[in-house]
């Protein structure tokens, strides 16, 4: 796995969160609420939050940045259209990063908090 293949992943799995999030902007506020048992976070809009919550979350494991608990306790998301503003600022990001990344880099592996090794950092970004 390349650069050039894990950005178009990116790109494409971006796209289509921002197209998802842009169907749920069209539902009455109050739809984004509603519990429902066929969604593993219990509404919509936690189902969003959660999905932006473990992209962020690994690509810091990624860069070698600590954990610092989830997405919503470091930044304000209060409404559907703060976690698209999100995954906005977090696309740019994602792209600085890949576009900095070098073969070597792909292929170091993380080390979780606790020192044990985990996978190439290639193989996390593929499923990001």
């Amino acid at each position: 796995m390349n650069r050039v293949h894990l950005q178009l992943l990116f790109d494409y799995h971006h796209w289509a969160m921002d197209h998802l999030i842009n169907a749920l902007m069209q539902l009455p506020t109050d739809q984004l609420s509603v519990t429902s048992p066929h969604l593993y976070h219990e509404t919509a809009f936690k189902t969003v939050r959660h999905v932006l919550d473990v992209d962020w979350s690994w690509l810091r494991r990624c860069q070698g940045l600590p954990d610092i608990g989830y997405l919503w306790d470091v930044v304000a998301l209060p409404d559907i259209q703060s976690l698209q503003h999100f995954l906005h600022e977090e696309a740019d990001r994602t792209r600085d990063y890949l576009a900095g990344l070098s073969e070597q880099g792909l292929a170091a592996t993380i080390e979780f908090e606790n020192g044990q090794k985990g996978p190439a950092v290639w193989v996390i970004l593929n499923h990001i």
